[in-house]
């Protein structure tokens, strides 16, 4: 995914078409890194959280978890990741 998008910038400043680099590729670098770092935080947290003392021991999916926020405007179905998630 990554290097179709420096692929992307790559065409635009070879073409000379700064609109595209900065309307294309800028966004999608920006949402690309947002969307990594956001899963990688839900990975650590959902390492770090003991599911067992909290009363069960299925913790919430966190493909369900991404896949809800655009969806469902971040809900869950059920058990919360995190104490700050909708």
């Amino acid at each position: 995914m990554s290097s179709g998008i420096l692929l992307k910038a790559v065409n635009a400043i070879q073409f000379q078409q700064p609109l595209d680099f900065l309307f294309e590729f800028v966004p999608q670098i920006v949402f690309m890194c947002v969307t990594f770092v956001y899963m990688d935080f839900l990975i650590f947290v959902k390492l770090l959280t003991d599911w067992n003392t909290i009363g069960t021991d299925k913790a919430p999916s966190i493909i369900g978890v991404l896949i809800n926020m655009p969806l469902k405007l971040g809900s869950t179905d059920g058990l919360p990741l995190y104490d700050m998630q909708l």
